[in-house]
């Protein structure tokens, strides 16, 4: 197997792991927006009340942005997309024994490196948007950690189900960043093939100056110096 055949091989087992780790985002992604009716506690904030009465009680002042769950939902749903298609397109080229002209790894190598950044970003947005839910929770001191205000006798927002929501955002922690790091070796490996085109074609260059002179049919490049007067 050549070492063309090798990096398209590379590059398939690389989108069905990505299309496995959407896995590990969109089902859980999809049960906790069941679960918290669109809600989205990313960036959220909220207070405890505690009294002799009902005991500690936590309530959720202000909700954060219901775009910031979605774009998380949607980088899921491109990345099973992009994935698919790339599986399917690769595998045909690896099943007939050709390659990719120049453009198309350009655009593969160009795509890669966008959807890359659109990852990052959705990683950065959840992780930094999750620890601001859990110091808004763990800040009084009441609970040691933000799991812990699901609980029922102190989660009272009753028609919400916040028991696995710290389970949920942890499978999908993991996703996006294992997701971000295979995208960045994708990106490796396109790279690599768009290297391989352009010493292919620096090849060929040779190859025919060299056919041209054995030919009789090459002509030095005239070198044209301007003297500059002083």
């Amino acid at each position: 197997m050549g070492f063309g055949n090798l990096l398209v091989l590379s590059q398939v087992c690389g989108f069905v792991l990505l299309l496995l780790l959407s896995l590990f985002v969109l089902p859980p992604m999809f049960s906790y927006n069941q679960a918290f009716e669109g809600k989205c506690l990313l960036f959220a904030s909220g207070h405890y009340d505690s009294n002799n009465t009902t005991g500690l009680s936590f309530y959720v002042d202000n909700w954060g942005a219901s775009g910031y769950c979605n774009f998380t939902i949607f980088i899921g749903v491109c990345q099973i997309i992009l994935s698919f298609v790339q599986i399917v397109r690769l595998s045909i080229h690896l099943a007939n024994d050709t390659d990719s002209s120049f453009i198309g790894v350009f655009l593969t190598t160009l795509s890669t490196l966008m959807f890359a950044f659109l990852v990052m970003i959705c990683c950065l947005i959840v992780t930094i948007g999750f620890m601001s839910w859990c110091n808004s929770v763990t800040s009084d001191n009441f609970v040691r950690s933000c799991e812990m205000v699901g609980y029922a006798n102190i989660w009272k927002h009753a028609h919400i189900d916040a028991s696995k929501f710290s389970i949920q955002f942890g499978i999908t922690l993991f996703g996006l960043w294992f997701s971000l790091f295979v995208w960045f070796v994708e990106m490796a490996f396109s790279s690599a093939k768009l290297f391989q085109y352009h010493q292919q074609e620096d090849i060929m260059r040779s190859l025919m100056r060299e056919r041209q002179r054995l030919l009789g049919q090459y002509q030095e490049p005239e070198l044209m110096c301007h003297d500059s007067a002083s």
